[in-house]
């Protein structure tokens, strides 16, 4: 995606074209009946997201607290992921549309670091910036925690309750799980 990028910030001139280009050729490789290696065929995809990342850094969008912006993102956001439906850039299923998927992921990223910056200022912040430090160990242990889970409460209560716990037992006991770990292996975790 670094690759891709390059041409959007070396041509100033013709950037709008570039964007074009890159939406086009996302469609054409996602017309491929198999995944490439290395996840080639979403690179001039995500080498927009990078580059609107850029955009967003250079007009400081993050610092605006104007209500209005952040009610239409919120908006936007939402219209845009209802229409879209569902999609998984890793495994190149871009919903309804590549265009739909490209401002959704935009303005919900948008949405999530302001609301990150939000939070920090809360206690809820730290708590979660201290989930987040254990973040890769308690994504590696939540398989088995959630199977566990399912295997506890499945059938006994409502799905919806037990999807509930699973993330809430996956995260504390992951993070209880990763901290032993942490202290027990600092060198290799």
């Amino acid at each position: 995606a670094y690759v891709a990028l390059k041409p959007l910030l070396a041509w100033p001139k013709v950037r709008g074209g570039v964007i074009c280009l890159y939406l086009i050729t996302t469609w054409l490789l996602s017309k491929l009946p198999i995944l490439l290696p290395w996840s080639l065929d979403t690179a001039f995809f995500m080498a927009l997201f990078i580059y609107a990342g850029i955009v967003c850094r250079r007009t400081a969008i993050l610092n605006n607290n104007k209500w209005g912006l952040w009610i239409a993102l919120v908006i936007g956001y939402g219209i845009t992921a209802y229409l879209n439906g569902y999609e998984n850039l890793s495994v190149r299923d871009f919903g309804n549309s590549i265009l739909l998927s490209l401002i959704a992921g935009i303005s919900g990223s948008i949405l999530i670091l302001k609301g990150s910056i939000w939070l920090s200022k809360y206690k809820i912040g730290n708590l979660l910036a201290s989930v987040g430090k254990y973040s890769l160990t308690i994504f590696c242990v939540q398989m088995p925690l959630l199977v566990c889970v399912n295997y506890l409460c499945g059938g006994i209560i409502p799905n919806v309750i037990v999807a509930i716990i699973q993330v809430l037992a996956t995260i504390a006991l992951g993070y209880m799980i990763a901290v032993f770990a942490h202290r027990i292996m600092p060198k290799v975790l």
